[in-house]
């Protein structure tokens, strides 16, 4: 039976994992398209985009996935929906937040490219916790209790 510590652990690398995952991947695309120096978009990429992706995962994500933990919610396709539809709405939220609905370029690709970062952060969660097993069904004893 895994301890209490264990979980919190495994959770931690989770997020980390979830806040990191999206991160890679959006520094990788704007140092293929983007005109800036690639120094410029790893350090605004670690200086800025880690930890707000790191701030949203424990603050949004991180309640919805002990959520769906709870009601045992627990297949791929429910992380994959999840975090496409939480990327979705945090990205659509920032932009009207701060006004960057931008005339050069389509709110609505705007806001599916931050629904498929939000996929890939809680692709990212859900395989660390079924890698290390937590989402497997709790044993139980010989009469028939979830052990404590």
């Amino acid at each position: 039976m895994r301890g209490r510590f264990d979980t919190i652990l495994i959770r931690g690398i989770a997020t980390f994992l979830a806040a990191l995952v999206p991160v890679i991947i959006f520094a990788a695309n704007a140092l293929m398209t983007a005109r800036y120096d690639s120094l410029t978009i790893v350090s605004f990429c670690v200086a800025v985009g880690f930890p707000a992706a790191l701030t949203l995962a424990v603050i949004v994500g991180l309640p919805v996935a002990l959520f769906c933990l709870a009601r045992r919610w627990t297949h791929w396709i429910v992380a994959m929906f999840g975090g496409f539809l939480m990327g979705l709405i945090i990205t659509y939220l920032m932009m009207w937040l701060f006004d960057q609905f931008p005339a050069i370029s389509d709110p609505l690709s705007d806001c599916l490219s931050g629904g498929l970062l939000g996929l890939s952060g809680a692709l990212a969660f859900w395989s660390t916790l079924k890698l290390f097993g937590e989402l497997e069904p709790r044993g139980r004893d010989t009469a028939g209790q979830a052990p404590a």
